[in-house]
């Protein structure tokens, strides 16, 4: 389950963190304002989460259990995470919390910090529940769908992804959700994409694995969906900033527009994760190091040398 809404889609591709390694950064979203960064910390049999403020405050909370997953934020600077089957926890850091019970045996996809989507038990039908407990249906499905969900930054669009099984391979089908209407709007040649919404327009960046070991990225216009713009020679996913700027990652930094926007220093030779804040002036990486160690680093834009906060859980 994911939920982008105008929060850029971090490591998903890339946080490979196992269960059983050393305490770590697995996964992280910045704030729509950029003001903040959410972060899961695990290791063996923990799992917490951490708030980065502007000024470099900490705010931490253990979680009650593994296996929770971090959707995002709201737009009311929630953050909302996904238990599984069962039900969606909407926190406000350091203060109150509550939780979107689901059906049993629903599978959530998305959630806007109002309600919560997932398919019905025969998967021909998007549904949301809010926190009162009622439901509606938000759109009949294709037959067979299972998949996973992206909700757009105005809250009204939803992106489903579809892997479908061929005889040799796998692919993955996108389909728009609208209106009361689901439309495939593209088809990758990959079990698993990625899904950012463009900040201001109704486009999509999709982000695969290819079988060389690179990524494949493409943008697909929604208003002409099958003329995408194909992105070639990339060594890891691509991401938007809050104006649209693409930035994309390799061993030796972030880049933006053919110019290097951050540069780590060193060679890296696993990344684990990076992200840039909305308003791109961070960048938060994590790359493993000696002892499957991975500790975080926060980069202040534009300024050569250490970095500015380092997480070494």
């Amino acid at each position: 389950m994911q939920k982008l809404v105008t929060v850029l889609l971090v490591g998903l591709l890339l946080a490979t963190a196992r269960a059983d390694s050393p305490r770590q950064v697995l996964t992280a979203q910045w704030e729509p304002s950029g003001q903040r960064l959410a972060m899961l910390v695990g290791g063996p049999g923990t799992l917490e989460l951490w708030v980065l403020g502007r000024e470099g405050q900490m705010f931490k909370q253990a979680l009650p259990q593994r296996g929770l997953s971090l959707v995002g934020w709201t737009s009311q600077g929630q953050i909302v995470l996904d238990e599984g089957q069962g039900g969606v926890r909407i926190l406000t850091p350091g203060g109150p919390e509550s939780r979107i019970q689901l059906p049993a045996a629903a599978v959530p996809l998305s959630c806007n910090g109002q309600e919560a989507f997932f398919l019905s038990t025969d998967n021909r039908y998007l549904l949301a529940v809010d926190l009162s407990g009622r439901t509606r249906v938000v759109a009949p499905l294709p037959e067979g769908i299972r998949a996973s969900a992206t909700l757009a930054p105005d809250g009204k669009q939803l992106v489903l992804r579809r892997t479908v099984r061929g005889k040799d391979s796998w692919s993955s089908e996108i389909w728009l959700v609208k209106n009361g209407t689901a439309q495939m709007v593209s088809r990758v040649p990959a079990s698993y994409v990625g899904v950012q919404w463009h900040p201001r327009e109704d486009s999509l960046l999709l982000n695969y694995p290819k079988s060389d070991g690179s990524w494949g990225s493409r943008i697909v216009h929604l208003a002409r969906p099958k003329s995408p713009v194909v992105l070639k020679g990339l060594s890891s996913p691509v991401q938007w900033d809050s104006q649209g700027r693409l930035y994309t990652a390799d061993a030796t930094g972030v880049w933006s527009d053919g110019k290097a926007v951050q540069r780590w220093g060193n060679d890296v030779s696993r990344l684990k994760l990076w992200a840039v804040s909305p308003d791109g002036q961070r960048v938060l990486v994590s790359w493993e190091t000696a002892g499957d160690k991975a500790p975080a680093y926060l980069f202040q834009v534009g300024q050569p040398g250490a970095p500015v906060v380092v997480l070494a859980p």
